[in-house]
């Protein structure tokens, strides 16, 4: 049995999408890979989201909003929620520069703490040049 991985990302610069390739590379190189699907937030549905045994959430911090949060909250959070055990999230934040405490909230505030509490969260830093 093959499983289904669902990689859902909000974007602001690039670089969490890059992300969400990257993590999907990963996976697909593994032994006994996972199918893997990437999407963006505004293209997911939730038919994609009940097909999927896992979930990841990628946003990239905007002033502590994550792109792509509100319209996920309101057309897949009920249909992750019985796969609370199988999700994870994810942040870019354009300077690395952040707190995880603060990070940790932003996704919780962004996506209820009912689905995030106790679920595995990664904040990755972005690449904007400054220059």
């Amino acid at each position: 049995m093959t499983i289904r991985v669902l990689i859902i990302f909000g974007s602001t610069y690039g670089y969490t999408e890059r992300y969400a390739n990257w993590i999907a590379e990963d996976l697909r190189a593994l032994p006994q890979a996972p199918e893997v699907d990437t999407l963006r937030a505004t293209e997911v549905t939730p038919e994609l989201v009940e097909a999927a045994d896992s979930v990841i959430i990628g946003g990239s911090d905007y002033g502590g909003f994550l792109t792509g949060a509100p319209s996920l909250k309101k057309k897949i959070v009920p249909f992750i929620l019985p796969k609370k055990e199988r999700t994870a999230f994810f942040t870019v934040s354009f300077t690395g520069e952040y707190s995880k405490k603060l990070l940790d909230k932003a996704v919780a505030k962004s996506y209820t703490t009912e689905l995030t509490d106790g679920r595995p969260t990664f904040h990755l830093r972005g690449g904007i040049d400054f220059s």
